[in-house]
């Protein structure tokens, strides 16, 4: 795998988070690029959350990727990159969420709507997804291989 978290040695300081445990805006953008090249990882925009945990743009983005950042709100961690072409895509699914639908749901809602023209998405389209866990004391994050 041409990136591990844990041999980048990413050790981004957790020292200003929020009361209720949402990362510095810094640490959302740094963290949530790790699925991308280096050459891309500046020019990305990032999706995250602001200090009450309520999903926004952290960066708007020059080039064609986009990031999203760990969650506060979901167990361990998990960020993704994919081409903006997805960015459609993907906010259905995000809308679907807030309407209380599963993953199931979502999947089926989402897949009958690009069957019927509704929803487009692109071909050859690649998601990243990089998991694993935030050590509680360095807050280092060790991927789960």
């Amino acid at each position: 795998m041409r990136t591990k978290l844990c041999i980048l040695g990413l050790i981004i300081s957790f020292t200003s988070f929020a009361q209720n445990n949402v990362p510095t805006e810094l640490w959302q953008i740094e963290t949530a690029v790790l699925g991308l090249d280096d050459k891309f990882r500046g020019g990305a925009k990032v999706y995250g959350y602001d200090s009450e945990g309520n999903f926004k743009v952290l960066r708007e983005g020059s080039n064609q990727y986009v990031c999203l950042a760990d969650s506060p709100n979901n167990e361990g961690f998990q960020v993704a990159a994919y081409h903006k072409d997805l960015d459609v895509f993907m906010a259905r699914g995000r809308e679907l969420k807030v309407e209380g639908k599963n993953f199931k749901e979502i999947f089926d809602i989402r897949e009958e709507e690009v069957k019927s023209g509704k929803l487009k998405i692109p071909h050859n389209a690649t998601l990243t997804v990089l998991r694993g866990e935030i050590d509680n004391e360095t807050k280092e994050i060790k991927t789960n291989e």
